[in-house]
């Protein structure tokens, strides 16, 4: 029996991928499971409209940037094009702010996102900030 390393939660509408370890294997099952949702959006007929999530890394801390950003390329070139993204970071480190940051920076020619951190004590307040969309 293999290990979850995510978890996968809907709050009003709104996918909260909630990840367990910040191994590289966590990522991977999260690619699975975000590009699955991703083609619901997109077969749903909304890929021009944002797709929001959260990513709750409270639990396992942030993950590797530099294996993020390799292991995701694929996932964006497969949609064309690839729907605009609202993500919400909740995590109980708030010095993750810097690392949201250089993901805003490496990510700013790639595809169309915004990013915003949240402490997991205001995950009400991501969920508000996501539903505005």
């Amino acid at each position: 029996m293999s290990e979850q390393y995510i978890e996968v939660e809907y709050i009003d509408g709104i996918t909260l991928y909630r990840f367990l370890s910040n191994r590289r294997d966590a990522y991977d099952e999260y690619l699975a499971k975000f590009k699955v949702q991703m083609q619901k959006h997109v077969d749903d007929g909304k890929q021009d409209e944002p797709y929001p999530y959260i990513l709750d890394v409270s639990q396992s801390g942030m993950f590797s940037i530099n294996y993020m950003m390799h292991a995701t390329k694929p996932i964006i070139a497969s949609f064309d094009p690839f729907p605009e993204n609202y993500i919400a970071y909740v995590t109980n480190n708030m010095n993750d702010s810097i690392l949201i940051q250089l993901l805003d920076s490496l990510t700013a020619r790639g595809f169309a996102h915004k990013r915003k951190l949240f402490h997991i004590d205001d995950i009400d307040k991501a969920i508000e900030w996501l539903k505005t969309i």
